[in-house]
């Protein structure tokens, strides 16, 4: 269990972590692709390996294995982060409510993205979403 001071610090540093990786030649030019793709387009996971496989021109257990030993986490994993992350971003800067941020993220359901967010970042959604450390300076309501 997260201790409730940790939990805030740990979700900024993950998404700071992983937002601010360049793409230079820390990976393999297809891993480049297939990151450079899941960060711009939903994808339904039954479709995503049918689709990266296409995409650089590689079978789907080998696009599979290349993505885990280069970003090292599983292509699965990585599409649920990059969905959380969206979620995340539509839900703190625009004036969507968090249900529709969550569906045009691609979860189906409040409790499909709360279960998820708790696995990937060991906090509940709502201890994260009322932290003025995710929120950021300047999102204090007068």
């Amino acid at each position: 269990s997260a201790d409730r001071t940790e939990g805030p610090a740990l979700l900024q540093a993950i998404s700071a972590q992983l937002s601010a990786r360049s793409l230079g030649d820390a990976y393999e030019p297809r891993v480049r692709t297939v990151v450079r793709y899941l960060g711009t387009h939903t994808l339904d996971y039954e479709h995503m390996l049918e689709t990266l496989s296409e995409l650089v021109h590689l079978s789907s257990s080998r696009i599979s294995h290349l993505f885990k030993q280069e970003v090292g986490i599983s292509l699965k994993k990585y599409l649920l982060w990059c969905r959380l992350r969206a979620t995340i971003q539509q839900h703190l800067h625009s004036s969507q409510d968090l249900l529709a941020s969550l569906f045009q993220s691609g979860f189906h359901d409040q409790p499909h993205f709360s279960k998820a967010f708790k696995s990937m970042l060991g906090v509940n959604p709502s201890f994260a979403y009322n932290s003025r450390t995710v929120q950021g300076p300047g999102s204090e309501e007068a």
